[in-house]
């Protein structure tokens, strides 16, 4: 559940950033008049920083799609079984 809200905050930031190029900025400006209050500079950081946020929340949602390691039961040198650690 967490891994699609990375992609979405990845995909948000990527918006912010492309908002803070020029030429889309060009393209947006007329459409969306608060944005060309906002200086280019300030939407590009904004977007980086959603980014990294959507990143991390990737790295840390991966976690739990690790398969459980198997870990031999041993009866004298023989193995009988293997329990998942």
């Amino acid at each position: 559940m967490k891994r699609w809200a990375g992609y979405v905050l990845l995909l948000i930031g990527l918006c912010i950033v492309a908002l803070g190029v020029k030429p889309f900025n060009a393209l947006v400006t007329p459409n969306i008049p608060v944005i060309a209050d906002i200086d280019s500079l300030y939407l590009i950081i904004a977007g980086i920083v959603v980014m990294v946020v959507g990143g991390f929340i990737l790295k840390i949602g991966g976690r739990g799609a690790k398969q459980l390691a198997e870990v031999p039961i041993y009866h004298g040198k023989n193995i009988v079984g293997y329990r998942r650690h």
